[in-house]
């Protein structure tokens, strides 16, 4: 390739770039991976979707400790991964920095096999995402029970909500112990013995 075709090339990347981004709807599907995604030129991405499910240790972080269970448990190699420092809140504030986004929506649920209203604060969870803007800002979570454990305070809803960026729309939990069961199951044929 000659210098002329290279640049040629340049020119027309970068004259296409805007249309290119805002054309495209930006989809993922894991936390890590969204989080460690360059968010570059930042002005250029219009519409974003994240279709994210947390790991069961990720939501104790921010889950309300009794006395009786005592401090969050950390594993040594693992010290460094805190309600403040981890890779969900590396994702909100990356979100924050985007200026021109149009649409974003996020999808949340959380792997543990648990009722969603027992083991997942909402409130302190979804914080780093009142920094974000975007001009429809759409965050889907399960759908909570009448009755429930937790105090109020904990979950996106009344209150909880005033000044929040986001529109909070609830719908049905995936079964996640179907998935569970489908998993052992397949683990468990995988480790037959034949002989």
């Amino acid at each position: 390739m000659s210098v002329p075709s290279v640049s040629l090339c340049c020119a027309s990347y970068l004259e296409a770039q805007p249309t290119i981004f805002s054309d495209v709807t930006f989809i993922f599907t894991d936390i890590l991976v969204a989080s460690s995604f360059v968010f570059l030129p930042p002005a250029a991405f219009h519409r974003l979707e994240l279709c994210l499910s947390a790991s069961a240790a990720l939501a104790e972080l921010y889950f309300p400790r009794t006395e009786q269970e005592g401090p969050f448990p950390t594993r040594p190699r693992r010290a460094y991964i805190t309600a403040q420092n981890n890779d969900w809140q590396r994702l909100c504030a990356q979100l924050a920095t985007l200026p021109a986004l149009h649409a974003l929506r996020v999808w949340f649920d959380c792997k543990d096999l648990r009722p969603w209203h027992k083991r997942f604060a909402e409130t302190p969870f979804f914080r780093g995402l009142w920094d974000v803007r975007a001009r429809e800002f759409t965050l889907a979570l399960p759908k909570l029970p009448v009755r429930r454990e937790l105090e109020a305070a904990m979950f996106l809803e009344g209150e909880a909500l005033e000044g929040a960026p986001f529109v909070v729309e609830r719908g049905p939990r995936p079964n996640n112990w179907l998935v569970h069961l489908s998993s052992m199951e397949t683990l468990l044929r995988g480790r037959q013995y034949t002989p």
